[in-house]
């Protein structure tokens, strides 16, 4: 979950850099691009969207992680449990350490970071007014 303001060159629109920021975020953090056991950090994100032509500054408000099992009722009350983390940890394959976990269970998956451009409140960008 990223959200951001966002303040913007005077020779620009909002609405061409706002949709090129988040062309530019999607991709980057995509599936496709992320790895296995790849943690997140802000600064990655920081960086990715300064990248963008007509991107004066940003101040990045949350950067945190949603579980992709999380349900409807869940993902109504995130919103007050977001934080601004310097980074998203993801763990690569592993032993479950619970000695008593099923044998199905002993070994827990790779995990993966990455935006889902499906759902569309896991990317918030505000513009910064003067």
């Amino acid at each position: 979950m990223i959200a951001a303001k966002v303040a913007i060159l005077p020779a620009y629109l909002w609405e061409s850099v706002v949709a090129d920021l988040r062309a530019t975020l999607l991709d980057t953090f995509s599936f496709d691009r992320r790895d296995l056991g790849q943690p997140v950090f802000q600064s990655e994100v920081i960086s990715a969207m300064q990248a963008v032509e007509g991107v004066a500054y940003v101040d990045l408000q949350t950067f945190d992680s949603v579980p992709e099992n999380i349900t409807v009722q869940q993902l109504a009350g995130l919103a007050s449990t977001l934080k601004k983390r310097s980074y998203i940890k993801v763990e690569l394959a592993r032993i479950n350490p619970n000695p008593s976990a099923h044998a199905a269970n002993r070994i827990l998956p790779a995990q993966l970071a990455y935006l889902n451009a499906d759902i569309q409140d896991t990317l918030i960008l505000n513009q910064v007014t003067p």
